[in-house]
Parts: C-alpha cells; structure tokens; sequence
C-alpha cells in the first residue's frame, strides 16, 4: 500500500503537533540562532509555512497541541546519553519557566490550546500527547517541529507505530543547525518511504479550508 491522500483522510478525526517552537530555537537572540549561521535562513523559511499551518487548524477546529522541551533544575529527566541532548545541561538552557522554554510569540499557542513539555525526542515519551489524541478521537497525526530527523521523525515514527496516520509537513520542519540542508534532505527522503502523507503548509491548508484554496485560484 502506497502513501495515502488527504482527502482520505478525516479531519473531524485529525490534530496537528507542533514541537519546539519555542525561543531557544527560533527567537533571533535564542541559542540556535545565534549559535548556528544557516539557522536564521531556514527559520525565516519555516516560520510562515507554520503560520499557515495554524491558521488553517485553528479555522477548522482541529486539535492543535503544542511541544516544548523543558527540564527542571538539574536535568533530571534529561537523557544525557543522547547525542542530540546532552550539550542542554551543558549550556544550562532550557528550565522550566526560562525565557528558553517559552513558546515564540510568532507561533504561539492561544488561549486555551493545549501544551505539553517534552523531556525526550519524541513528544508521545513521558507526556500525556497519547492520551490526549485517545480522549480526543484522533486517528490522523499532523508533525510539525523543528530539527527534523530529532523530534519531528521521533514523533512521527512513534505515532506510527501507535497506529495513526502520521503525516508529515517538511517545510514546517527545518533541519537541526549543525546538520543543515542534508539532515532536512535525509528527513524528506524518509517520509516519503515511511509516513502515511507529505504534505506542504498550503497542501494542509487548502485540505482543511477548500474555499481558501479555490479563492487563490480565481481570476
């Protein structure tokens, strides 16, 4: 069996993750980008394709459950054995209640919409995501996050495994700085073989608001 379509899919059944969006990563004075020069570039990129993303939830009624990676003081949930974690105690960024944590004013959650904190790669590890999609009659998985093959594919290939259609939105999900283009390149290329879907911010927009979609294309 191939790659499903959307329009298989049912959005009435359907949420949207978006993961660590927060201002470590994509703040101009956060850790990332000031540390990592191709970052800023691709954030300029992903941030507006996230914007689209949310919109187009958000007016459809969806789901949307937002990630953030928090540890309390002295990391004792952090996994330092982890190549792509353990420089976060290092740094000491990253507490609970920093700056560090809090979610991007530009992609932020709103009033009322629901927020996790992740302590691993994956957002199903030690959270209550699962649940919540269980509670919520959710069957179809939306990935969004930054650092594509850490928490966007780690989610994604635990939801999987769980049994939901997991779709994957690549241009909402820019590769882990010291990686750069060939980590993002390594990401799509495993959706493609992988996920249930790959689709675009607008191919997601335009699925859950077709009006919007066929407005864009009148003359």
């Amino acid at each position: 069996m191939g790659q499903m379509t959307l329009a298989e899919l049912d959005p009435g059944r359907s949420a949207l993750v978006v993961m660590h969006y927060t201002n470590h990563a994509v703040h101009p004075d956060g850790f990332f980008m000031r540390n990592s020069p191709p970052w800023p570039a691709m954030i300029s990129k992903a941030i507006p394709q996230v914007q689209t993303a949310l919109s187009a939830a958000r007016r459809a009624g969806l789901l949307v459950v937002f990630a953030q990676g928090a540890w309390s003081e002295g990391y004792p949930e952090l996994n330092s054995k982890s190549g792509g974690l353990g420089e976060i105690r290092e740094v000491g960024r990253n507490l609970v209640g920093s700056w560090d944590a809090e979610f991007y004013e530009a992609v932020a959650p709103q009033k009322g919409e629901t927020t996790i904190r992740m302590t691993g790669l994956s957002a199903f590890s030690g959270t209550p995501l699962g649940r919540i999609l269980v509670m919520n009659g959710v069957m179809n998985l939306f990935v969004i996050g930054i650092s594509s093959r850490g928490c966007p594919e780690s989610t994604a290939r635990e939801a999987l495994d769980l049994g939901y259609r997991t779709v994957v939105l690549p241009d909402c999900c820019p590769g882990e700085p010291s990686m750069g283009k060939y980590e993002y390149e390594a990401f799509v290329e495993w959706a493609n073989h992988v996920a249930t879907a790959v689709v675009t911010a607008d191919e997601f927009s335009g699925w859950l608001l077709p009006e919007s979609s066929h407005a864009q294309t009148r003359p």
